[in-house]
């Protein structure tokens, strides 16, 4: 399959803008002149930089490594220096070219780094100051040694990432080994900029040099620093340098940050005043001697390595078909090849979505660099015999779109329309998760009547196994909703949560032997189980598939809080039906009308996934897969403090709900009173979760209101099993289930939330639901120890208990909770001050959207300032 990109423009000179100076003001000077390497490990931001020096989008940047494939030039000239920047690849091995890159024989990618040295009059070693380690890549610090005559600089990237900068400072002792510009590293206090040698408190210098190597050692560093970098065995390098973290002999340091471009205009400054006398390279006009076909392949690759995941942009061969010039317009065709035809059809994604946001990411960067309007043209084609139909669409103003073969005809493959039907979807899971959410919590407030009527401690049996069987199924949901859409997990959760109602309320019929009615019922309750892990994505699935900008938030509200109303409604209605045990299969059948209800309206009202026409852009974004994104989860310190922490806020709440009733009736509060409870806590949750969703969206203080939700919470939490132990004290435990309720919940919204902060750009739907499942986990475990540590119940407590039903129930036995109170205090209090002294997390998708529209604002306020090319150089 091909895929075509017509460019109406291409260029390599500057326009004439305000910022070009007069030839004589240039020539006024005598001339100076550096060439500058930029050379680093994968993904440090190299390319960024060298636009943020020249201030020009030359270079092709993504968010993936490997992007820079070839050495390539950008120039600035102000006054009479010029500075040619020479961007680089990033230092990897043979094996990864050939692993990961795709290319079996590319020497390019292994040469270039080492050859922009050979010719660079000074080397900028690019490294990230977010990134794990505290060294110097091995392959870069062999090119330092072998090249140890061109001067260098230490360049540390990245540092709008970094939340204190003072951990900088220790960092930068140690990939320079206490020493920069021959003398000792000395800091009182640092600004962002070039760190000198010139304030008053000294560092210890660090002294992992090659001198304090052994002889055996030194032979070996001798044969290989003989040798280019390019014919060294990469592990060779690594075991070479594996104690030797830093280069002593780094000229300067400078903090900056390629993206916002805090601290690039210290170290050009520094580039200008080191610059030699000499000729210039090329005119004070141009930007870059590269090929504007070259440039045009570079911009389609790096906007394939954003957009798509996996190894497909990595197979793609990127080739220039046409480059003809008509009078002021020069139309460019440049054809995507790709072996397999899923990859193909990967890469086009559905509807050829994927491909637009690629021809509208393309548009953007040469429609900066060239300042011109991009038209881009899609052609699929399967066989090159086959007739084509092309589209032309201009991504800048997305809008009227023209076929090219039939005139003028109007056109619109990227209409976006909102359908109806989106009102059926979100109806659909809102009764799943209502119903399903009352067939787990249903027997919770009518404990007693349950343990009669199925045995002893079922009522416990029928929580705990809706939680057990949540696990295991949620990793699997979680694949199967990635691999197979949205309509087949409904279908799934459908299916497993009506068949699961029917079998429960089989289990209650008259004429099913009293022994075989747990059995049965449990069986009927894992089924129902199974639903719940297909049912955690599918509100802010069908919200952001289904639903527009405009009403996306108000279709996920609806769709996650249909589960706390189903709790609700299932603790109200529960104790109203259930009045003696034999009154557990009117409850059963209660419950199982919804469940089946929600099962037709999936099987005949559900056809399909996704609209045919989206009904907004973001519809068809691309996400993480399932693998990777898991991965960087549980690669990421303050997801982790958050996946246990919150996690342990989720199995404290359902902990609570499924013994509510255990935990009053050995103080004499009834059934009545315990549903009432739960219910005020449901009631305060819903409070509690649009206010604090309100106050977030309008302050960002994620971290701070989490942590006062999770404290207060914990508190009350707290207060409430205390007063569950004396009787009497109605009023009170009323009030402060509320309480619990308001900031239990309220902590919820905003910790799902900063899940996603803190994983970007991993998916949502994995983020949050390893969250969720996490907290089923908790929930189990803190239910079992509840259980496990409970005593006999005081003879002072025997007149007043309410448990038994009857004198002669010996299925309900009271028991007093107060060793279970005192434990779960304890876990309560160091999950929370977990959370307040060691979360500090990195909110990656604001940041990333702040950074944009600075950007942006910066691009509009300094337009003049970026030099586009517009005239075909040659």
């Amino acid at each position: 399959m091909k895929l075509c990109l017509r460019c109406h423009f291409v260029a390599i000179r500057y326009a004439s803008t305000l910022r070009t100076r007069p030839a004589e003001t240039a020539t006024s000077k005598k001339k100076k002149t550096l060439s500058v390497a930029v050379v680093g490990a994968p993904n440090m931001g190299k390319s960024l930089l060298c636009n943020q020096l020249t201030k020009a989008a030359a270079c092709a940047v993504s968010c993936k490594m490997d992007t820079t494939t070839r050495n390539m030039d950008v120039f600035i000239t102000e006054e009479n220096v010029q500075l040619r920047i020479i961007d680089s690849p990033g230092t990897v091995g043979r094996g990864h070219v050939k692993d990961v890159m795709k290319k079996k024989d590319d020497d390019a990618v292994l040469c270039d780094p080492e050859r922009a040295i050979e010719r660079a009059q000074h080397v900028l070693v690019v490294q990230d100051a977010t990134a794990p380690g505290d060294y110097i890549h091995h392959r870069v610090m062999h090119m330092l040694h072998r090249h140890r005559h061109v001067p260098s600089s230490l360049v540390m990237n990245k540092i709008d990432l970094v939340n204190d900068r003072t951990e900088l400072l220790e960092l930068t002792r140690i990939l320079t080994n206490g020493t920069v510009g021959d003398a000792r590293i000395k800091t009182a206090a640092t600004t962002i900029g070039r760190l000198g040698a010139n304030t008053n408190v000294e560092m210890p210098l660090h002294n992992e040099g090659i001198e304090n190597q052994d002889e055996r050692w030194q032979t070996r560093y001798r044969d290989l620093i003989s040798k280019p970098t390019h014919k060294v065995n990469y592990m060779d390098t690594k075991r070479l340098f594996i104690n030797i973290r830093g280069w002593p002999h780094f000229q300067a340091v400078f903090f900056v940050s390629s993206l916002t471009g805090e601290g690039v205009e210290p170290l050009r400054d520094y580039l200008k005043k080191i610059s030699e006398d000499g000729e210039w390279r090329t005119g004070s006009q141009e930007v870059t001697t590269r090929d504007p076909k070259d440039i045009c392949c570079d911009s389609i690759r790096a906007a394939m390595l954003d957009i798509v995941y996996g190894e497909v942009p990595y197979l793609a061969k990127i080739k220039i078909n046409e480059w003809i010039e008509e009078g002021e317009v020069l139309q460019v065709v440049a054809e995507v090849h790709l072996d397999k035809e899923k990859d193909a059809k990967h890469l086009m994604g559905p509807g050829g979505h994927r491909m637009a946001q690629i021809g509208e990411r393309v548009n953007q960067h040469l429609h900066t660099l060239f300042r011109r309007q991009l038209f881009v043209e899609m052609t699929p084609k399967p066989d090159e015999d086959e007739k084509k139909v092309k589209v032309q669409i201009q991504l800048k103003d997305i809008g009227a779109a023209k076929d090219l073969t039939n005139g003028d005809a109007d056109l619109e493959p990227m209409q976006l329309k909102v359908y109806s039907r989106r009102w059926l979807m979100l109806i659909v899971v809102a009764l799943l998760n209502n119903s399903n959410s009352m067939s787990w919590i249903g027997f919770a407030s009518v404990s007693p009547f349950c343990n009669l009527f199925y045995g002893k401690n079922s009522a416990s049996w029928f929580s705990m196994i809706f939680m057990a069987v949540t696990i295991p199924v949620g990793l699997l949901a979680m694949f199967l909703g990635s691999l197979f859409g949205l309509r087949s997990s409904m279908l799934i959760a459908g299916w497993t949560n009506g068949v699961g109602a029917l079998i429960r309320l089989l289990s209650s019929a008259p004429f099913i032997p009293e022994h075989l009615r747990l059995p049965i019922g449990v069986v009927g309750q894992a089924i129902a189980a199974c639903a719940y892990p297909f049912i955690m994505f599918m509100p802010t699935k069908v919200a952001g598939s289904w639903f527009p900008e405009t009403q996306r938030a108000l279709a996920t509200t609806i769709g996650v809080m249909s589960n706390p109303l189903g709790v609700l409604m299932a603790n109200v209605i529960s104790p109203q039906l259930v009045t003696q045990a034999s009154y557990i299969p009117l409850l059963n059948l209660f419950t199982a009308i919804p469940c089946v209800t929600a099962m037709l309206l999936v099987t005949f009202g559900v056809t399909r996934s996704e609209p045919k026409i989206p009904p907004s852009y973001s519809a068809a974004k691309p996400q993480m897969d399932f693998l990777p994104g898991l991965m960087s989860c549980m690669r990421n310190k303050q997801y982790l403090i958050l996946f246990v922490v919150l996690g342990g806020g989720i199995g404290m709440f359902n902990c609570l709900y499924s013994i509510i009733t255990e935990l009053l009736c050995p103080s004499g509060y009834g059934n009545k009173f315990a549903g009432l409870c739960a219910a005020l806590m449901i009631i305060g949750g819903v409070v509690g979760a649009f206010t604090s969703g309100i106050v977030v969206d309008k302050t960002k203080l994620y971290e701070e209101i989490l942590k006062i939700a999770m404290g207060m919470a914990v508190v009350f939490g707290l207060i409430f099993l205390q007063l569950t132990l004396h009787d009497g004290l109605s009023i009170f435990i009323v009030v402060i289930c509320f309480l619990f309720g308001v900031f239990g919940l309220a902590s919820y919204p905003v910790g799902l939330e900063l899940a996603s902060e803190c994983t970007y750009p991993v998916s949502e739907a994995t983020s949050t639901s390893l969250v969720v499942l996490c907290g089923q986990v908790q929930s189990i475990l803190l239910i079992l120890v509840m259980k496990i540590m409970v005593r006999p119940l005081h003879p002072s407590k025997a007149s007043i208990e309410v448990c038994r039903v009857g004198k002669e129930d010996q299925q309900n036995t009271p028991y007093d909770n107060t060793i279970s109170v005192m434990v779960f205090s304890v876990i309560a209090s160091l999950l929370v001050l977990g959370l307040v002294i060691f979360f500090k997390p990195v909110y990656r998708r604001l940041e990333a959207e702040r950074s944009n529209r600075a950007r942006e604002e910066k691009a509009k306020a300094t337009d003049e300032t970026i030099q586009p090319l517009q005239e075909l150089s040659t």
